[in-house]
Formats: C-alpha cells, structure tokens, sequence
C-alpha cells in the first residue's frame, strides 16, 4: 500500500509514518510494544497540527488508560 500521505491530501507525513509502522508486513517493520506506539503518537501530537493528527491525539489521550487501543493493537507494553 502506498503511503496515505501520497495518496491523501493534506494527510501528515508522520502520522503516515506511525500507520505504515502498525501496518508492517514483518514483525521487527511494527512497534515492538504498544508502550512504544503510544509515546510515538503522543510525541507526534506535540508537534503536528492538522485535524488529523489532532483527532488521533485526543484518541489517544482519551483512551491511554483504557485497554481499547491496546486490544486493538494486541498486545500491552
């Protein structure tokens, strides 16, 4: 898949990043924790601004206590 970046515009280059790191075809292409995802998009919403990275970083926020993005992405860090 091509990055959404290419495909979407106006979608930010790093948060393009951060999806095409979850959706690595090999393991060591992905997150090795979900600890280490979640620092990822929590640094990553201090410094872009777009709605986009916004809306994920109120997610991520919103649901960093809960298991629901973890779940999601299967495994806890």
């Amino acid at each position: 898949m091509a990055p959404l970046h290419t495909i979407v515009p106006g979608f930010p280059e790093p948060l393009s990043a951060v999806i095409g790191r979850l959706l690595g075809k090999r393991p060591e292409e992905r997150f090795a924790t979900w600890s280490e995802c979640l620092q990822t998009l929590e640094a990553l919403g201090r410094v872009v601004r777009s709605p986009i990275a916004d809306a994920v970083s109120r997610a991520v926020s919103a649901d960093a206590s809960s298991s629901t993005l973890a779940s999601i992405y299967g495994r806890r860090g």
